[in-house]
């Protein structure tokens, strides 16, 4: 009896230290990982998790969209300005000429 309770403890001492070990390489692997993925964060951006380079590009993308609106718009305001000189010209040059025209007529 004393034998086969010395052989139980021997393989249960054994099993026991297979499981240390794997929970050891458990832990080891665990924050390996960890480590891995927080360096991937800090590559990240904010909240879109898009890589830093694919954000960059993008923004690049919309700062130059938005440049090319921001010159449609000044450019469709001057040409509203110059309709609006032309409309004053016109007004201005049909002013005149009536006041010519009342200056024959009562001469």
């Amino acid at each position: 009896m004393r034998a086969a309770q010395q052989y139980a403890d021997l393989r249960i001492d054994a099993l026991d230290g297979r499981v240390d070990e794997r929970f050891k390489a458990l832990e080891r692997h665990t924050t390996l990982q960890f480590d891995m993925l927080c360096k991937d964060i800090e590559h990240m951006n904010g909240g879109s998790l898009m890589p830093r380079s694919e954000y960059n590009i993008a923004h690049e993308k919309l700062e130059e969209d938005i440049r090319r609106l921001n010159t449609f718009k000044d450019t469709q305001q001057g040409k509203a300005s110059q309709t609006a000189v032309i409309v004053a010209w016109a007004i201005g040059l049909l002013g005149i000429a009536v006041g010519i025209a009342g200056i024959f007529v009562k001469g």
